[in-house]
This record gives structure tokens, sequence and C-alpha cells, in this order.
């Protein structure tokens, strides 16, 4: 199988804080309104007397455009939740994989072991948006019906990596203004990490990240 693995850099930039509000937005806030228009059209083409079924598409909808709202509210005020705490790495991602709009048509294993508190806020969000992606992308392209998503702490060092049995693609070929896997490598590559894609035509994907852990960054 073919690899792509990015190199360790020095340091942040101006234009790559510039760069990495752009892939928030379309790592988070892009993604949720992109979910909300699916369940709302959703809606509107299954109309039908069970109004049961719409109720659930119209709700889900509007939870994901609430999701979306927020996430605009903290781009805009560039602040995170004042409390100074951010979600368990492995209760966001155990909520993702089962209330997301792949749930339905992917079976998504999870195997964890981060312990609370273990990581910062930073690296949370950074480990959070590559599983995020890595799914999305899952959904849109590898024609799985499985993915599985690890979370592991090792010493000091948070390794995610999220693989699925699809179709494949040459690593080497993909264009270099694909956003959601140049977004994805900025990240890891800004918090001094190894990011890694391997996959081959017909042998399936694995998206792979190793984050260094900043204890004196941590949240206690």
């Amino acid at each position: 199988m073919r690899k792509q693995t990015t190199p360790t850099p020095a340091r942040i930039g101006s234009e790559d804080r510039l760069q990495l509000i752009a892939y928030e937005i379309h790592d988070g806030l892009s993604q949720q309104l992109a979910a909300g228009i699916g369940f709302l059209n959703a809606y509107a083409e299954s109309r039908s007397p069970s109004h049961e079924r719409h109720d659930k598409f119209f709700d889900q909808g509007m939870q994901a455009l609430g999701a979306a709202m927020q996430d605009c509210r903290e781009l805009v005020s560039g602040l995170r939740p004042p409390s100074g705490r951010h979600p368990h790495l492995v209760e966001a991602v155990s909520q993702l994989v089962h209330e997301s709009h792949w749930s339905d048509s992917i079976e998504v294993s999870f195997r964890h072991d981060v312990p609370r508190d273990a990581i910062s806020e930073t690296e949370f969000n950074t480990a959070f948006r590559i599983i995020q992606e890595s799914l999305n992308n899952v959904a849109r392209h590898s024609r799985s019906t499985a993915a599985r998503v690890e979370a592991i702490v090792a010493g000091d060092v948070l390794r995610v990596s999220v693989e699925d049995d699809g179709v494949g693609f040459d690593p080497a070929g993909v264009d270099g203004d694909h956003f959601g896997i140049e977004g994805m490598r900025l990240r890891t590559r800004l918090l001094g990490g190894q990011f890694e894609i391997t996959s081959r035509p017909g042998g399936g994907t694995r998206v792979s990240a190793a984050i260094p852990i900043r204890v004196a960054e941590r949240t206690r």
C-alpha cells in the first residue's frame, strides 16, 4: 500500500493560523450545515402518511443546524467555551459515531484508551477533527460498510486512526487542493505530529496521526 507521510515543521505563522480558521469552518460549520441540508432534503422527499419518519428527519436536521450555529458563534468570537473544559475525547467520538448521518449505513467500531484530562483542548480539537473528517470521507468515497476508529494515548503521544475496507485510492494522485486532507495534515503538523495516509485502489484506506502530548498545556 502506498503511504503519504507529513514531515514535522518549525513554527506556526500567521498564514497558517488563518488557514486553520478556514479548515475549522470546513470541518465544523460546513459539515454540520451539509448534514442539516441533507436531512431536510430527505424530509421533503419522503413525505408519506407516516409522520413519525418525517419528524425524525426534521429533528436530526434541526440538531445539525443548531450545532452549526454554535460553531459559527465560536468562530466569530475566536474563543472556545470560557469554562476552560473540553469534552472527553472518548465521549465526543462515541457521540459522533452513533449520532452522525452515516450511522445507519456504516458500522463503526471504536477502540480507545484515552484517560480523562490526558490531553489539552488543542490536542482534543485536532484529534476530533481528524476522526470526523476521516469518517466523512469513508461515508462519501469508500463504499465501505464498516470502519474502525482508534484513539490511544501511549506515553506522551496520542495516536488516532480511521480505517476502512473500501475501494481505496492512490494517495500520490490526490490533488493538493483536497481541502479535507490538507486540513488534517496541517492540524497535525502544527502540533509537531506525524500524519499518514495508507491506501491503494481496491485495498481500503487508513488515516493515522501521532500527536505529541504537551503536559504543560493540559487542562486539569
